[in-house]
């Protein structure tokens, strides 16, 4: 009786997983198997084609990128990420806070609270700029782009992910260009008065 509801549940199985109907015959298992698999490797390389474009497009722009799932705490951070402040993939703890203790102090409250507000619901998504100390010891300048993209029925957050984006080379050009700017606007006052000649 056991093995007849055992034989009796993996033929529901069966019909369920292949989709046969109750006039179907055991010939046209395996072909219909058979179709089914060619269906999954055809799907799992278009994935396969999905992911390297991907990550093509993610290393030309510089971007690193963060997973974090909120239920366990853990954080993917990739390779780039970690290539930003100065670090080998892995050499830091994958948690939330790994990120929080490299913030600037300046930085860090700002940058702390706009990922709650996120995470909370009052906005959808994040772009901020902070900075972030790298193994080195100086500041990097980085852009971060968020967003929440699972919650459970009642809101709360499950994962969250971004991408970062090193503009410290911008940075440092702005600041040029405005250090440029004043000494040109201190020459043209020290001509005006004469001083210059």
């Amino acid at each position: 009786s056991s093995l007849k509801k055992r034989s009796e549940s993996w033929e529901d199985l069966r019909k369920q997983v292949l989709g046969f109907g109750e006039h179907s015959t055991r010939k046209s298992f395996y072909p219909a198997l058979r179709k089914r698999l060619q269906e999954l490797e055809r799907a799992q390389a278009a994935l396969r084609k999905s992911e390297e474009r991907l990550q093509l497009a993610l290393t030309g722009a510089g971007l690193g990128i963060w997973d974090w799932n909120l239920k366990t705490g853990d954080v993917l951070y990739d390779d780039r990420w970690f290539e930003m402040v100065g670090y080998a993939p892995g050499e830091l703890p994958s948690c939330y806070e790994t990120w929080e203790q490299l913030l600037h102090p300046d930085d860090r409250e700002d940058a702390v609270h706009l990922v709650q507000q996120t995470l909370e619901s009052r906005t959808p998504d994040f772009t901020q700029e902070f900075r972030m100390r790298h193994k080195a010891g100086r500041w990097v300048w980085i852009l971060a782009k968020g967003k929440v993209l699972e919650r459970d029925e009642y809101g709360a957050p499950l994962r969250a992910c971004g991408t970062h984006l090193d503009l410290t080379a911008h940075k440092e050009a702005e600041e040029e260009q405005r250090r440029l700017l004043a000494q040109v606007q201190h020459t043209q006052k020290l001509e005006s008065l004469g001083v210059l000649a």
